[in-house]
């Protein structure tokens, strides 16, 4: 059958609801309380429901004038509504005959509201523009009113919610219309509006009020009983959707969730099960995309998947059984070394040529003994090996996971689902790809990349190929759309962000029109984006049109019911009627960040919708790569770059944190050594299992809760630091140093049990006159200690401070080093240098003295001395002389003459 014939009314025009009457004065609200109290006693035909009801008349447009001008309108928002479910959103031939809402009412005001009572009302039917127009100014519709109130609660406090659930015949002929239908006889869409009614209990007397109004749509593809639409995908007979005039539209449908696994295979939790269960989120999504969900199943052409690789990562282990962490119980650092032990080897010694540990030019400390009952350092673990020690080692804190069956169960049907539909690969954990960007760890993004395609190779198999595979335009031609398209949290991209992605492959995206700036088409556009090799590369990307499922914000501001249902209501009346998308060739509808934000009722509810949409050929499906084609295809493609920058997802202490993690890991991959001998350790299944929790980490799931990345990368740390406070120089006091080029010797004790590759650095040498040559990079075995002679040279003698460090062959510091007291006895060329100049000038004086005094005896002689007192002698002092008898002179007087 084709589509029914579909009638568009003029917009009526009764006044907007935001026209309200003014608040009455208390006399005022007294006096019509007397009105009403008369006309209900006047009024026999229909009894009395409530004080709020007494004078309601039957059907017509008439009443609802007497009724408008009998009841104050200025209260009609004092109850406020969410909808958890309506149907049917998409009125079908052999589809339901009765429209029922199901949802909540809350009191926002402050009086009591006694006698709630309800009826429907209904519109002509609208074009698109008065349904874009209505759709944020809902107006009060007066075409159709559906029999009279009936009761709704007794009694709502103040700020008191309660439940309701409210039915309405869709037409004359529907049980129970004969009393009062919404009288449908056309396709369309509908304004329609639940009209409550109630009594507002003022200590200045009660007020009979409108209190509040339930705005919904109601999409026609025809009146009930009215024939029969084409098979949809649960009858069996098509499989596809639409027909040549009808909307195209692409659903893109996310299978992910948030993280919930640990460090080495431990769950931090079993949360996934109640997702995976049946009647969960995602048991909800994925039956929507098999036979099984019957008229809920979407049409194939309709949804492209988003799958998550860490979603399959985790169902995999949980199939295989798994242990949970006790709740409260935060996971320790991975122990690398938690298998038997073996005794301590002997010191292996690397020695500078021409030197003797023993030989007086220098003492080192004694080789440290490892302790008793070491682990088995050359233990080889493999990925298995690994998570079966940490289990061991977690056995007094985790718990046997209850899920293995139910992941079993979903797995197999996750399988059948990616064999049948076209599949867009996420990277690993779908990464925060700006923020990782932004602080420069596109490693992680890269790492995210790499596993994605690893985990669902050896779970899933290969996806699509490139036999018979959806495929999108690339710069070498076609290539598989599982590798192609790329769709970023959020639909945001920056220039920096962008390059990144055509790194890794990305030949087209999904973006969200708010973060691509003008010019953009309708549909898409074509950015140029800047190539790893400096060459500009254009990319197609998508937009998609958020406006088709509108925010819960946005009903809210127009008066409309918030929640999932009522936005799935909107979504149909706008694919239904031609002309309210963005007005392209396609309409995009994504998610925003990891799912649809519905509980599984909600979602299993969306899936009916869509696929009775498709069912009746009001759309037809197209998957991600044609509607690429269709958007980007046409070589007037409007071109366009990226914004430099634009905010991340997650907050900016977890991605700091992320590439801290990243880094520690790196500077490890360093050092650890993989294995040359049989019997020795291999590094790799620590290094990659840390690799794995910091890319789930950066998770774009951990957006509203970033607690359980910040709880990995703890583990990951305490791991990466433990690693590294098992290579080191142990603390041994001071070194002595007996002559001016003596080595020094220093021990390096490695407990891992992985070979390892460091050097040691002398820092502070400089300062105390202390110069040493690098010994270069020493390789060290598992679980034994090497002595490293470094060659030195010191210009002074005296004891001074320096520090040992170790540092990888990069040159990156490996733990905060060794404090050491070197004493030096040597005398170095500066002190030799003084001592010579010294006993030089000490010389010079000395031979200075003994000519003095030569000169001295020289003078005497030359005075008048004969006698000759021998050799060496002053006159007068040789053997055998006499005292000088010479009279002395005579000494002048002083004359007394004046």
């Amino acid at each position: 059958m084709g589509r029914a014939r579909r009638v568009t009314a003029a917009p009526a025009t009764t006044p907007p609801a935001s026209t309200r009457a003014p608040r009455p004065r208390p006399a005022v609200r007294l006096l019509l309380a007397l009105v009403a109290a008369c006309v209900a006693a006047l009024v026999t035909v229909v009894p009395a429901v409530g004080p709020a009801v007494a004078a309601v008349p039957g059907p017509g447009t008439a009443a609802v004038g007497a009724r408008a001008a009998a009841i104050p309108e200025g209260y009609a928002g004092t109850v406020t509504f969410d909808v958890t479910s309506i149907d049917p959103t998409v009125v079908t031939g052999p589809g339901p005959a009765v429209l029922t809402v199901t949802g909540t009412m809350t009191n926002t005001g402050e009086l009591p509201i006694d006698g709630l009572v309800s009826r429907f009302q209904r519109g002509p039917a609208v074009d698109a523009d008065a349904l874009i127009e209505r759709l944020d100014d809902p107006l009060v519709p007066s075409d159709v009113v559906a029999g009279t109130f009936t009761d709704l609660v007794e009694r709502l406090e103040p700020g008191a919610t309660s439940p309701f659930t409210v039915s309405v015949p869709l037409t004359e002929t529907a049980p129970g219309g004969d009393r009062g239908s919404l009288e449908l006889t056309d396709a369309g869409v509908y304004p329609v509006m639940l009209n409550v009614n109630g009594t507002l209990v003022s200590p200045d007397g009660d007020v009979p009020a409108r209190v509040g109004e339930l705005h919904l749509w109601l999409t026609v593809a025809a009146p009930p009983s009215a024939g029969e639409p084409p098979a949809g995908p649960g009858g069996g007979t098509n499989t596809t959707s639409g027909s040549a005039d009808a909307q195209p539209v692409a659903v893109l449908w996310p299978l992910a969730d948030r993280p919930h696994l640990g460090t080495a295979g431990v769950f931090a939790d079993d949360d996934l099960l109640d997702e995976i269960r049946p009647g969960g989120r995602l048991d909800a999504a994925l039956t929507a995309l098999l036979p099984a969900g019957g008229d809920a199943t979407l049409p194939a052409d309709l949804v492209t998947v988003l799958l998550d690789p860490m979603l399959v990562d985790e169902l995999d282990r949980m199939s295989r059984g798994y242990r949970v962490l006790v709740p409260g119980a935060g996971q320790p650092a991975v122990d690398p070394v938690a298998a038997a032990a073996r005794e301590p080897e002997a010191t292996t010694t690397d020695q500078v040529p021409g030197t003797s540990p023993g030989a007086p030019s220098g003492t080192a400390p004694a080789d440290p003994e490892l302790p008793d009952g070491a682990p088995d350092l050359a233990q080889d673990l493999d990925d298995t090996d690994l998570e079966a020690a940490v289990a061991a080692q977690l056995a007094g804190t985790t718990t046997p996971g209850a899920g293995q069956a139910v992941a079993t169960q979903f797995l197999d049907r996750l399988r059948r689902v990616v064999a049948q539909r076209p599949t867009v690969l996420l990277p690993y954990g779908d990464p925060d790809v700006v923020g990782l960007v932004g602080v420069g760890a596109t490693a992680v993004l890269d790492d995210a990349v790499e596993r994605g395609r690893r985990v669902t190779d050896r779970v899933l198999g290969p996806l699509r190929g490139a036999a018979g595979a959806p495929t999108v335009p690339g710069p070498d031609g076609p290539g598989p759309a599982v590798d192609g398209i790329a769709v970023p949290p959020d639909g945001r991209l920056d220039a920096a962000a962008a390059t990144a992605l055509v790194g890794v492959g990305t030949r087209a995206v999904v973006l969200d029109p708010d973060a691509v700036p003008e010019p953009r088409g309708t549909d898409g556009l074509v950015l140029d984006v800047a190539g790893t090799d400096g060459e500009t590369v254009r990319v197609p990307a998508l937009l998609t049109d958020p406006g088709l499922l509108p925010s819960t914000d946005r009903l809210r501001a127009a008066g409309r019911p918030a929640g999932f249902a009522a936005r799935t209501n909107t979504t149909a009346a706008l694919l239904a009627e031609p002309g309210t998308g963005s007005g392209g060739a396609v309409a995009v509808l994504a998610p925003t960040a990891q799912g649809w934000d519905a509980t599984p009722a909600e979602l299993t509810g969306f899936a009916r919708t869509l696929a009775a949409l498709a069912a009746a050929d009001l759309v037809t499906g197209v998957d991600l790569p044609t509607a690429l084609d269709l958007a980007t295809g046409e070589p007037d493609a409007p071109t366009a770059g990226l914004p430099g920058q634009v905010p991340a997802v997650l907050p900016a202490d977890l991605l700091e944190r992320v590439t801290a993690a990243h880094d520690a890991i790196g500077l490890l991959r360093s050092v650890l050594l993989a294995p040359v001998e049989p019997g020795e350790s291999d590094p790799a299944p620590l290094l990659d299992v840390l690799d794995d929790a910091v890319t789930s980490a950066a998770s774009s799931a951990l957006a509203a809760d970033p607690e359980p990345g910040r709880e990995l990368l703890d583990t990951v740390a305490a791991t990466t630091d433990g690693v590294q406070a098992a290579v080191t120089i142990p603390s041994a006091g001071s070194y002595t140093l007996a002559s001016a080029s003596s080595p020094l010797l220093l021990t390096v004790r490695n407990a891992l049990p992985y070979r390892v590759q460091l050097s040691v650095a002398i820092r502070g040498g400089a300062f105390a006159g202390l110069t040493v040559t690098d010994p270069g990079v020493q390789t060290m075995l598992a679980g034994r200690s090497l002595q490293i002679s470094i060659p030195a040279e010191v210009a002074r003698s005296g004891t001074f401070p320096v520090t040992a460090a170790l540092v990888s062959p990069s040159g990156q510091a490996w733990g905060a080093g060794e404090p050491l007291s070197v004493t030096s006895r040597a005398y170095g060329a500066f002190t030799l240098i003084v001592v010579g100049v010294a006993g030089s000038v000490l010389l010079l004086m000395v031979i200075w003295r003994i000519r003095q005094r030569w000169q001295a005896r020289r003078l005497r002689t030359a005075g008048g001395e004969s006698a000759d007192p021998g050799p060496g002698l002053p006159p007068g002092d040789g053997p055998g002389s006499q005292p000088d008898q010479r009279e002395p002179a005579e000494l002048p007087t002083a004359s007394t003459e004046r």
